[in-house]
């Protein structure tokens, strides 16, 4: 498709200027970066992005920290902020432990950047190991009858033995200095439990031992070996319009509700398990065809590896499986959005989980997407495709989002902006329809549909945002700016007519601008010999 040329088409210029009826599509489109809507970076909970790095464990022994854990329980000491933080153990604090036969070590991961590296840093005092990569491994204590005292491990006498999740209310992982650390010590309690679960052989019932850095167990009659178990399981939040279907278990504190969730079965893909469990749990049919990937998350209670889905709805008529949850429902966004911005857990009113849980993330990624006031319109806008021309990303957006066909000669470049949130350089156009039916995308959109330019015009003058009555974006949007100009090139009123008009070109003499102008506009030829100064 080739762009469209600089100079418009009379057929448009007469439909802009004479004011005969037409519909007109004001679209403005952003050149970045980042992916495309929909598969951008979505940080969760227990997800470093490589800050905890894995690998192969360092040979070295000298710079180890070590991460307590016993039955489960994680070791944590009042951080500097007033919050919580890893107690970490020096190797020379671990070496008396690791002398006996109950206890073992593993490596967990390395750190050379962010709060982990502060942490070590932190770990070793100001003057011991400068400039040494962090090592962080597992120093397991569950085969001692009770859990050390912290002064036994050379700890401050603060710290003090904790579950690192707790169902009834906030716990370790919600208080936390950083989000990191809550990763540090879920790796090491899981493995720590894995470790437990596979003291004996599947293969010959003999002992199993530490293989690998901790990384591995193998047999010490057969040598099989075996790998810590992760279990793939689907999260997904199933939305309709402005509702989303969430659940509850009857042993979840009062009040909280959260997305639904489920284990996959043995040869099914991730997309099979997110329709089956919705229907299984709550009978609503979910369109496969819409599942978009959000984030996934490492969920180690004990084993679990969740992939966050957001899906559509097919059906909303809602059948409980009571055998898995005590309630399933619908609620609006308005009421989801209050949950998050009051305390209602402590009174036991409607709450979902905290930051911890990837179900918060899904529900924060709708609200975000859907986070427009009531009554709020816009132009509409999208990403560049690799290779792609501004013209051609025109053309593909709107017919994807509304259905509604462009014609690609009648483009219209307008203005650019900068829209650094974060980073994206919009380019704005106006272009002509080439049909009015609209098919909304609703992965993307709520409602796309046609406005009079004088129901646009109204919203402008008044305040109908106030009362969250239709309103367009305020004056920093470039949508704003490109419905303006559209109101301003036909702000006439209804009735009225007059000659037609141009700008003179680089080096036109006036006469010549008067017969290219009025066959542009109105393809009408003008002798010029016939005109006469007024």
């Amino acid at each position: 498709m080739e762009p469209p040329q600089r100079r418009r088409s009379p057929a448009a210029t007469a439909a802009r200027r004479l004011l005969l009826a037409a519909w007109l599509v004001c679209a403005c489109w952003a050149l970045s970066s980042r992916l495309p809507r929909g598969r951008a970076f979505v940080p969760t909970f227990f997800n470093t992005n490589g800050r905890l790095e894995r690998g192969r464990a360092p040979k070295e022994t000298e710079n180890r920290l070590y991460v307590p854990i016993h039955n489960g329980l994680v070791l944590v000491q009042p951080a500097p902020d007033g919050k919580l933080e890893p107690a970490l153990l020096p190797r020379k604090g671990a070496e008396a432990f690791l002398s006996e036969p109950e206890c073992m070590e593993a490596w967990v991961g390395g750190a050379t950047q962010g709060a982990l590296e502060s942490l070590a840093a932190a770990a070793r005092g100001s003057d011991d190991g400068q400039g040494v990569a962090a090592s962080f491994w597992l120093l397991e204590l569950s085969g001692l009858p009770e859990a050390p005292s912290p002064e036994s491990l050379g700890l401050p006498e603060r710290a003090k033995w904790c579950p690192l999740r707790d169902r009834a209310g906030p716990s370790v992982c919600d208080n936390l200095a950083a989000d990191d650390q809550a990763a540090l010590l879920g790796v090491a309690r899981g493995l720590a439990l894995w470790h437990n679960s596979v003291k004996f052989c599947a293969n010959c019932g003999g002992r199993t031992a530490p293989f690998r850095a901790g990384g591995n167990r193998k047999c010490d009659e057969c040598g099989t070996r075996f790998r810590p178990r992760v279990d793939p399981s689907v999260i997904v939040l199933v939305v309709n319009g402005s509702k989303c279907l969430l659940g509850r278990k009857a042993d979840w504190p009062q009040g909280r509700y959260s997305t639904l969730a489920g284990f996959v079965e043995f040869g099914e893909t991730f997309e099979e398990c997110v329709v089956r469990e919705v229907e299984e749990e709550s009978g609503v049919l979910v369109d496969p065809t819409s599942l978009r990937f959000v984030a996934s998350q490492p969920w180690l209670f004990p084993r679990s590896l969740m992939v966050g889905y957001i899906a559509q709805a097919d059906s909303t008529s809602v059948t409980v499986d009571e055998d898995e949850l005590q309630d399933v429902r619908w609620f609006e966004a308005k009421e989801v959005r209050a949950s998050l911005e009051g305390n209602p857990e402590a009174e036991g009113g409607f709450h979902v989980p905290s930051k911890v849980s990837l179900a918060r993330t899904l529900i924060q990624t709708w609200l975000d997407e859907a986070d427009w006031p009531q009554g709020r319109y816009s132009t509409l806008a999208g990403f560049v495709e690799f290779g792609e021309t501004f013209e051609e990303c025109v053309v593909r957006e709107v017919e994807e989002e509304s259905g509604v066909l462009v014609d690609p000669i009648s483009l219209r470049f307008v203005a650019s902006q900068p829209w650094l949130f974060p980073r994206s350089l919009m380019v704005g156009y106006i272009a002509q329809a080439d049909s009015t039916s609209v098919t909304v995308d609703e992965d993307e959109l709520q409602d796309v549909r046609w406005f009079e330019a004088k129901e646009v015009r109204a919203s402008l003058e008044g305040n109908p945002e106030a009362e969250g009555g239709f309103h367009v974006p305020s004056k920093m949007s470039l949508a704003r700016t490109l419905i303006q100009t559209w109101l301003d090139e036909a702000d006439w009123p209804q009735g009225r007519y007059s000659t037609l008009a141009g700008f003179v070109e680089f080096g036109e003499t006036f006469e010549e601008c008067v017969v290219r102008e009025v066959e542009e506009e109105s393809g009408f030829l003008v002798g010029p010999t016939s005109l006469r100064f007024v």
